[in-house]
């Protein structure tokens, strides 16, 4: 007789919740058969049996979460009929309620079973849905990280699978069900905040401090670079939409002796005359300048602000990221917006001309 144990299908792993058998109790098998469906915190796979005979005995039932190394189930040679002992067990069992209605004290305190018959009566509120949840919620360690990853508490869901542990299948269920009813996943506690895209292009930079230095020199006052940044976004935005009304860039450094700029067209009043403009029009663009401080980026930010260009490095180099929401600016066009941004960090001659 062979035991079949749970496997480690995963470096970290130490559980798997069994999906469900693929083979019966009695049912011959070789051993590059599927034998069960397990589930980890990585995917879902077949199984095999891992010895030609009969399936003898199956010792965790579908859904049940089983640390990694536990018997699980066994295999006889081929022609092994299963033990009867579980029926045999179960039989006598049902066979001695005569003689063991002589003894009625037993029964007697039995009395409290029939609470439990409240349980099923949920409809009635929720304080009958409550002990099914009160327990830990069973979920499968990849069901938690995906729950975990879209912001979905699972105890709400508990009472719906207390059966069985809550499976990935059951997470990807939830989301789907959230995204297609937004009020529903805000009782469910989800965000229902826009979806961020984001793109990334790293700039040489050899000669920007020279080129920063000669545009100080021209308007005979220090000029920032986020505030030539500012400019360059602002004429590659026009590029890539065709926007030809005014743009607002509101443009913030976070170094120590950072500041923020609000600037109204700055690509068209020349970097020499770049100034802060004061105004209550919402800006089309932000650019957050993170140059000068111990920060490599950001991402996900200004949700319903327009595009956010986060600019980070020095040096030889210049990292840019732009977080957009792809329902207000198209993927190809926020492409063309920083490919536009890059060239001309790249290449400041290139806006001045």
């Amino acid at each position: 007789m062979r035991e079949v144990i749970m496997p480690a299908l995963g470096m970290a792993q130490s559980t798997g919740v069994i999906v469900s058998w693929l083979k019966k109790v009695g049912e011959a098998v070789a051993a590059d058969d599927p034998l069960m469906e397990v589930e980890t915190d990585k995917t879902t796979m077949e199984v095999p049996a891992g010895h030609d005979g009969v399936v003898l005995e199956i010792r965790a039932e579908a859904g049940a979460e089983v640390p990694v190394g536990e018997v699980i189930a066994l295999i006889g040679a081929a022609g092994s009929v299963p033990p009867p002992k579980p029926a045999a067990a179960a039989a006598p069992a049902a066979a001695k309620p005569e003689p063991a209605a002589v003894a009625a004290p037993p029964p007697a305190a039995r009395p409290p079973a029939p609470a439990p018959a409240p349980p099923p009566a949920r409809p009635d509120g929720a304080a009958a849905a409550a002990p099914a949840a009160a327990g830990k919620v069973l979920a499968s360690p990849k069901a938690r990280l995906l729950a975990a990853e879209r912001g979905i508490d699972l105890a709400p869901h508990a009472a719906r699978s207390h059966e069985r542990p809550i499976l990935a299948a059951d997470v990807e269920a939830m989301a789907a069900e959230a995204a297609a009813a937004p009020a529903t996943a805000a009782v469910q506690g989800l965000a229902a905040t826009p979806r961020l895209a984001s793109l990334r292009a790293a700039a040489p930079a050899a000669g920007w401090a020279e080129f920063l230095a000669f545009a100080s020199g021209e308007a005979k006052r220090p000029v920032e670079g986020m505030a030539v940044i500012a400019a360059f976004a602002a004429a590659a935005f026009r590029a890539a939409t065709g926007e030809t009304g005014r743009i607002v860039v509101a443009a913030e450094s976070l170094s120590d002796d950072g500041g923020a700029l609000v600037l109204a067209d700055p690509d068209r009043a020349g970097l020499a005359s770049i100034a802060d403009t004061t105004t209550d029009a919402p800006a089309t663009l932000s650019v957050l300048d993170l140059t000068g401080t111990a920060l490599s980026g950001a991402d996900g930010l200004g949700a319903g602000t327009g595009p956010v260009l986060v600019v980070a490095g020095s040096g030889e180099r210049l990292d840019l990221s732009l977080s957009f929401d792809p329902s207000s600016l198209a993927p190809r066009a926020a492409a063309a917006l920083l490919t536009g941004i890059a060239r001309r960090v790249e290449n400041p001659l290139r806006h001045l001309l």
